[in-house]
This record gives structure tokens, C-alpha cells and sequence, in this order.
């Protein structure tokens, strides 16, 4: 009879730890549904300004540029309801924020992005780059009186995958 009870409590342990790892599966994709919902509302006023100044300042293929990037950018955003892309479709998304971006901030904004080929098809969170870059934007264009370089580079370390995002905005200027 003791064996009995010592199999139902290794039952009822390992039973609890799968409820415990299926809270933590949960709770991260609830974080990670949450910063994929956190499209900046701003960056959306912003981009369609500067889309109607581009159009009334007669620079019409620079505002179709910059919509086929906006529609380029929602597309990827909502990747028909997946939370998980290739890491090439997340470098298009990420393009195409670049891109906006550098249109609104020609003169002071410029970048690179070093994601060798055979990381294209590597499935990643959907808009895992895209809250790093404007972050590195925003606070290299804040800090800076110069150009703000963004660099984008992905490399293997180990079994995991390092996506490094970089600036090179003054921090004291």
C-alpha cells in the first residue's frame, strides 16, 4: 500500500508542475499577444501626416512608396492571426518601419541590417525587432544632434540565436 500512495503523490507533483508550466506557456504568450498589440499610435498619425504632406508638396512616389511600406507593415502585423514568422518575414516588417521612418527623417536617420540568408526561414515571435529598432530610433534621434545610425545584425550563439539592435546616437550631447 505505501508504494500506492508514493505513485499517486509523483501523480499528483508531476501533474501539478505540467498546470505550472502550462501557466507559464500562457502567461508568456499573453505578454508577448500584449506587445504585439502595441503598434504606437503615434507612429500611425505621424506616418499618415507625413504621407498627406509628401502628397500636397507634389512628391506623389514618395507617398506611394511610403504607403506600399505602411501596408507592408500591417500586413506583417497581422500575419494572418500567427504569433510565430520566419525571421525573413520579420526583417520585412522591420524594413518597412525603417523605411517609413527614414522617409519622415531623411537627413538624420540611417541604417543597416546584417541577417545572414541561412537565418531567413528560423521562426521567431512576430514583432520581435520592430519595438527594439524604435527604441534605438527614438533614443538615438533624442540623444543626438547628428545622424543616428541603427544597426540590425543576427548571429548564432550556441544553440541560441543573438538578434542586436544598436545605435550610435551621443548620450550626452
Amino acid at each position: 500500500m505505501p508504494s500506492l500512495v508514493g505513485s499517486e503523490m509523483c501523480i499528483r507533483d508531476s501533474s501539478y508542475m505540467e498546470q505550472i508550466m502550462t501557466i507559464e506557456d500562457e502567461k508568456r504568450e499573453a505578454e508577448i499577444r500584449a506587445l504585439q498589440m502595441q503598434i504606437n499610435p503615434h507612429f500611425i498619425y505621424n506616418t499618415l501626416d507625413t504621407i498627406i504632406w509628401l502628397i500636397e508638396g507634389g512628391q506623389n512616389d514618395d507617398a506611394v512608396e511610403m504607403i506600399s511600406n505602411l501596408s507592408v507593415f500591417f500586413r506583417t502585423s497581422l500575419s494572418k492571426g500567427n504569433d510565430v514568422i520566419t525571421l525573413s518575414e520579420e526583417k520585412r516588417h522591420t524594413v518597412s518601419y525603417l523605411e517609413i521612418q527614414q522617409s519622415r527623417y531623411r537627413d538624420i536617420l540611417e541604417f543597416e541590417i546584417h541577417i545572414p540568408e541561412e537565418f531567413n526561414e528560423v521562426m521567431v515571435p512576430k514583432l520581435t525587432l520592430q519595438p527594439l529598432i524604435e527604441n534605438a530610433i527614438r533614443y538615438g534621434l533624442e540623444q543626438s544632434t547628428q545622424i543616428c545610425r541603427v544597426q540590425l545584425s543576427v548571429r548564432r550563439q550556441g544553440a541560441q540565436l543573438v538578434l542586436l539592435v544598436q545605435n550610435d546616437g551621443s548620450l550626452y550631447e
